[in-house]
């Protein structure tokens, strides 16, 4: 036989479970709540993993928990918005950071608790992904550049509308059709067609270009 699971008849049960059911909790939230509610009436006790996760939810929906978070979302700036779109965008193809995805994809107001802005918005990918998004471009439309010595073929991209990356380098120089093509990682790119070959038309990211000097 094994031992029985150790439980917990604690007084403060029912007040919990009575503050959470008129809190703002998920509908799986919800669900859990009202699963421990019958199982204490039947039992008058709770497992000891069930009262740990009761008091996890009392203390996320405690009033001083609340308040916190009214503050945070009153401090919400239209640049976090921005920064929290950006984010979002990208890692809805990753299939990374799901549940707060989901939430921004069903309401394009959601605002994130602070605990997960900050887990989404300020890790080190997402910060360079944000200087990507908004550090000032280094060409300009209409600009003639050529290739640096560091570049490499894995540095080309097809732009959306298709297209064929032909062998060898696009032949300098080459006009800058888009400078700032922003696509799935942390790169940016410059949509580009080779002056000598016209229908040539690639995405080259910005790093790998300089401006052209004739005959150099």
């Amino acid at each position: 036989m094994y031992p029985a699971s150790p439980t917990v008849s604690s007084n403060d049960i029912p007040v919990m479970i009575q503050k959470l059911k008129s809190a703002n909790l998920s509908s799986s939230q919800a669900d859990i709540v009202y699963s421990f509610e019958t199982f204490y009436g039947k039992k008058g006790f709770l497992t000891e993993k069930q009262y740990q996760l009761l008091q996890k939810f009392a203390a996320e929906f405690s009033q001083e928990k609340l308040d916190a978070d009214a503050v945070w979302r009153s401090n919400f700036t239209d640049e976090m918005r921005n920064h929290f779109n950006i984010i979002c965008s990208y890692y809805k193809t990753t299939g990374y950071f799901t549940s707060i995805v989901r939430e921004w994809e069903k309401d394009n107001t959601y605002i994130p608790s602070e605990q997960q802005y900050q887990k989404i918005c300020q890790n080190t990918y997402a910060k360079k992904l944000i200087e990507a998004h908004k550090s000032p471009t280094i060409f300009d439309n209409g600009d003639l550049v050529s290739l640096r010595s560091t570049f490499s073929t894995n540095s080309m991209r097809l732009p959306a509308e298709g297209g064929k990356i032909q062998r060898g380098y696009p032949k300098a120089p080459l006009f800058i059709i888009d400078n700032k093509v922003l696509r799935d990682d942390l790169y940016r790119y410059c949509k580009v067609f080779s002056m000598i070959d016209p229908e040539y038309v690639v995405l080259i990211r910005e790093k790998d270009l300089k401006k052209y000097k004739p005959g150099k």
